[in-house]
């Protein structure tokens, strides 16, 4: 059985809306074709606490973890600080394990962050684990900083994959892939 892994920093999986329906459905049918599928929470979900929200769990065969402090993203500065060292940090403790398990093949990277998908392309070269970058979103529309540029101009170029959730971004990618 093959093992995907599906990271992300902002999905709020599984209590969100849109974003956890894709990743939800990304995930769904993947485990209907036959892989084995995991989510891993980088931060606390931005949604309402309450204690039905667990840092680890299985919702409709994917099984979710939030290894940082949190399953809820807290509202003060410094606690969100913490979760955000302690997600990434006991993360790559995580992925470490299971590649030491045989209980990784791919990576599934859910982000409009340059620099994430850049940190999670190191972290995934070191453990010699395939990246493939899901863009539900082209971000250079949405506004033009440094972070958007990067990821609209780079980070298809530094995984192993895309996943394009429609022909525009596809377009786009095509277009930076040639140059």
């Amino acid at each position: 059985m093959k093992h995907i892994v599906i990271i992300s920093e902002s999905s709020s999986f599984p209590w969100g809306m849109a974003s956890t329906s894709r990743v939800k459905l990304i995930a769904r049918g993947l485990i209907h074709i036959g892989y084995s599928v995991q989510y891993i929470g980088l931060r606390g979900a931005d949604v309402e606490h309450s204690s039905d929200k667990k840092r680890k769990g299985q919702v409709e065969g994917i099984n979710y973890f939030y290894p940082g402090i949190f399953s809820v993203r807290s509202k003060y500065w410094i606690c969100r600080r913490l979760d955000d060292i302690f997600g990434k940090l006991f993360s790559i403790i995580f992925l470490t394990n299971l590649k030491l398990h045989n209980k990784i093949d791919l990576i599934i990277l859910y982000t409009r962050n340059y620099f994430v998908v850049k940190y999670w392309s190191t972290i995934a070269k070191f453990l010699n684990i395939k990246i493939l970058l899901e863009i539900c979103e082209w971000p250079i529309i949405i506004t033009n900083t440094t972070n958007t540029s990067l990821f609209c101009s780079k980070a298809p170029l530094i995984v192993h994959g895309v996943l394009p959730i429609s022909n525009f971004i596809e377009d786009q990618i095509e277009k930076i892939s040639i140059k």
